[in-house]
């Protein structure tokens, strides 16, 4: 698990009546930080080449993370509820035959994706949702031979939730 310093200010946010962060602000404080552009720089200096998942905030946002890996020359797609599901197929696909190899979603593969090849998770949506952020980790926590897990967490959420094994 990896927290690198950056400028996303989690304290800046307040909280919705369901107790999660309110999405206009969070959209707002992800795009004023580096996040996305430290996602990108640490991926390609400490993990190029490996199968990635970003979890972003909105689809807006998931987009422009794309687009951050794009012109850094890595495959990427983005995945939301609003793909069509042919499209889902076909990227999932080609990320499991390491065509595409980062993949930003914004609340579609949070629960029931089972994809042990994840060797990367890149965590820029800050959650207070200690089962939604288990759910993240789980993602690339799964075995696969000869498999080294790495989970960057640039909203602070293991900070929040803990280790994610913990009780």
């Amino acid at each position: 698990i990896l927290t690198p310093p950056n400028d996303f200010h989690r304290e800046a946010l307040h909280l919705t009546k369901s107790n999660e962060f309110k999405p206009g602000e969070v959209k707002q404080e992800v795009r004023k930080s580096t996040i996305y552009g430290d996602a990108v720089e640490h991926y390609l200096r400490e993990t190029p080449g490996q199968l990635a998942l970003q979890f972003c905030d909105s689809i807006e946002n998931a987009t422009l993370a794309v687009e951050r890996f794009r012109a850094a020359g890595v495959p990427s797609e983005v995945l939301s509820g609003e793909t069509h599901p042919d499209v889902r197929r076909r990227v999932l696909k080609q990320f499991a035959k390491r065509q595409v190899l980062h993949i930003a979603s914004c609340q579609l593969v949070d629960e029931g994706f089972d994809c042990p090849a994840v060797e990367v998770v890149l965590d820029t949506a800050p959650t207070t949702s200690l089962n939604r952020f288990r759910q993240r980790f789980g993602r690339g926590w799964r075995p696969a031979p000869g498999k080294v897990f790495t989970f960057y967490d640039f909203t602070g959420n293991v900070f929040t939730h803990g280790l994610p094994d913990a009780n």
